[in-house]
C-alpha cells in the first residue's frame, strides 16, 4: 500500500516537472521566433510602411520567398530585387499583377533557367501603395 502512494507521488512529480518543461520549451520558441522575427536583414525595427508592407509578404509572397529575403525558397531570394528594377515602381506593380509579359526579359529568362522554373507567374492585384509598401519591407532605406 506504502509502495502506490509512492508510486503515485512520482509519476505526478514527473507530469508536473513535464509540465514545466514543456512551458519552457514553448516560452522558448516563441522568444526564437519573435528574434527571428525582428532579425530582417539586420534590421531589427522596421518603419511602420515595412510592418505594413511585411504584412503583405507574408499573405502574398512568403509561400515561395523566404522572409528572411537573402535565400532562395520556391522563388527567388528577393534582397535587391527592386534595385534590378530600376526602383521602378510602376514596372515593378506589372510585373506583380501579370508576369506573362516578361518572361522574354533576359534576367527574367536567366533566373527561371538557372533555378528552374517552369510556367509561374505572378497575378496579384496589389495598388501603387501596396506595392510601394512591399518594396519598403523588402529594401527598407538605410
Amino acid at each position: 500500500m506504502k509502495l502506490d502512494y509512492i508510486n503515485i507521488l512520482v509519476i505526478f512529480i514527473l507530469f508536473f516537472m513535464g509540465l514545466l518543461v514543456f512551458a519552457n520549451m514553448k516560452s522558448m520558441r516563441t522568444n526564437n521566433e519573435e528574434e527571428k522575427d525582428n532579425a530582417f536583414c539586420g534590421v531589427v525595427d522596421l518603419s511602420e510602411n515595412a510592418s505594413e508592407g511585411k504584412k503583405l509578404f507574408r499573405s502574398y509572397c512568403a509561400m515561395c520567398h523566404l522572409s528572411n529575403l537573402r535565400k532562395d525558397g520556391v522563388g527567388p531570394a528577393l534582397h535587391g530585387s527592386f534595385s534590378r528594377w530600376n526602383k521602378d515602381t510602376l514596372n515593378f506593380q506589372s510585373y506583380l499583377q501579370d508576369s506573362r509579359p516578361f518572361e522574354s526579359a533576359p534576367r527574367i529568362k536567366e533566373m527561371r533557367d538557372s533555378m528552374g522554373y517552369e510556367g509561374f507567374s505572378h497575378s496579384y492585384t496589389f495598388t501603387k501603395e501596396e506595392v510601394k509598401l512591399l518594396i519598403e519591407f523588402i529594401e527598407p532605406k538605410s
